[in-house]
């Protein structure tokens, strides 16, 4: 598997040049200047940071909540009343490229690519939340399933999350898949410490330099098999990668991959490669558990 990461980054790290200019966040209630604001698409009215549906477990230190919008994002995490996602500029969701035709499709919740129709949402029961949509070019069919695992008395809850990605067309299509979380720890934009390995990726409320503890965000994988490739990283900047088909300016870029440990605004991306046969369908699934 690294010596097709390896080689996927050999083929595609000269794109790299193309969009090297990077954005700052905003805190909470800031809007951007006129300069910032030239930088920062905004894509399709349809992108939305509010829930659709909250949910809640647990007491004391293991009480836990979160919220889905109808897009499949989620834009509110809590443990113990320490926000995890919801502060500053609230960067959370998922990004596809088929690599056929080099076209991205994503949505951050703050932002999204602009070619993705609005979603259908449901709530099949009181545990899970559902929502799916097709790229405006007809290709593709996302589902994100949003599921719940109570907090226990031991532990805070954890949330499982279910992507979908089937192919309407008639050809087989390699797809690049990312989720992506803005991870603020504790409520603090800055102080986060970063760490990642091939499954994982955590930041956490630590203040550089100081000796400091807090509470912080986990991404895990759980998709394993044959037939997909995947891998994740801290990146040092706040939002998601905005042309997921060009690995060297998304996830794989070495201007982006943090340092380890990272100390700052960082943020976390699960990266996944996966061959969707014609009218099939591939899943892959991760869990954010609050630290």
């Amino acid at each position: 598997m690294y010596r097709k990461i390896v080689l996927l980054i050999s083929v595609l790290s000269f794109a790299s040049l193309c969009l090297a200019q990077s954005r700052t966040q905003l805190p909470a209630g800031r809007k951007a200047s006129a300069a910032t604001a030239a930088v920062q698409p905004h894509g399709n009215p349809d992108a939305t940071t509010s829930c659709a549906v909250s949910y809640s477990s647990g007491t004391g230190q293991n009480a836990t909540t979160y919220c889905v919008t109808v897009n499949g994002n989620i834009t509110e995490l809590s443990r113990a009343g320490n926000e995890m996602i919801s502060v500053g500029t609230v960067d959370e969701g998922y990004g596809i490229c088929d690599t056929t035709t080099g076209i991205s499709y994503w949505d951050y919740a703050w932002e999204d690519s602009g070619n993705l129709n609005a979603s259908s949402f449901s709530t099949p029961n009181g545990t899970t939340a559902v929502s799916t949509r097709i790229t405006s070019d007809g290709l593709f069919q996302i589902t994100n399933t949003i599921s719940k695992v109570a907090a226990k008395p031991t532990a805070p809850g954890l949330v499982n999350i279910k992507m979908a990605i089937k192919n309407l067309t008639g050809i087989t299509r390699g797809v690049y898949i990312v989720r992506h979380v803005d991870i603020d720890a504790d409520d603090d934009i800055t102080d986060n410490d970063f760490e990642w390995d091939i499954n994982t990726v955590w930041g956490s409320y630590a203040v550089a330099g100081e000796e400091s503890f807090g509470y912080g965000l986990e991404v895990v994988n759980t998709t394993f098999g044959a037939g997909i490739d995947h891998n994740a990283y801290a990146l040092n900047e706040f939002d998601g990668p905005q042309n997921v088909c060009d690995i060297g300016v998304g996830v794989f870029n070495s201007n982006d991959i943090a340092s380890q440990p990272f100390a700052g605004d960082g943020s976390a991306a699960s990266w996944y490669f996966v061959d969707i046969p014609k009218s099939g369908t591939k899943t892959i699934t991760l869990t954010y558990q609050p630290i």
